[in-house]
């Protein structure tokens, strides 16, 4: 019996001295239900033009990283918030959204599938995927940081005559002294 309480009240101070607080499993579904409907408002503000809601849900510390390792804080990602004309269809969805939550941090990551299409013009399609740190401030949760990379179109394999390799063998210079010797 003194082994029990000696381990509870270990537990206990554990906790407090980590500073996270223990969570029920309905408060982090909870948790979990806020955080899918905040990142699918966010994701919607884009859409929509809506930088209210932008602002209401990223910090002011937000950062942000896309595939080409360009960085962006809050104001330079705040300016490519524009609803889009309207002669242009596009949709975002998040998918495959799988939430972490820490005490007061939650880690989001999923993917973004992007649709656009001109009116009269074949529609065009990508996905990203991303990953989000929030952290829950002043009792709301806020986006701090985004990392997000465009997954690569899917390719079809495509069959092909195996005589036309034979066009293809050879030497060829790509730069001075780089020569590629294609054979078949």
């Amino acid at each position: 019996m003194r082994l029990l309480v000696a381990g509870m009240l270990f537990l206990a101070f554990f906790s407090v001295c980590s500073g996270q607080a223990v969570q029920t499993p309905a408060q982090v579904n909870k948790d979990e239900q806020a955080l899918r409907r905040l990142e699918n408002e966010w994701l919607g503000s884009y859409l929509r033009g809506d930088k209210a809601t932008f602002d209401r849900i990223v910090a002011d510390d937000f950062t942000s990283t896309d595939e080409s390792a360009k960085f962006r804080n809050k104001a330079q990602e705040r300016e490519v918030i524009q609803a889009p004309p309207s002669t242009i269809k596009a949709s975002l969805t998040n998918e495959d959204v799988q939430i972490r939550i820490y005490g007061d941090s939650a880690i989001v990551t999923g993917r973004i599938v992007s649709r656009t299409q001109l009116s009269g013009q074949p529609g065009i399609s990508f996905q990203s995927r991303f990953t989000d740190t929030l952290l829950r401030r002043r009792g709301r949760w806020e986006v701090v940081a985004r990392h997000y990379s465009r997954l690569p179109p899917e390719r079809t394999a495509v069959k092909l005559d195996p005589n036309i390799y034979d066009a293809y063998v050879g030497q060829y210079e790509l730069a001075p002294g780089f020569i590629l010797n294609v054979a078949r």
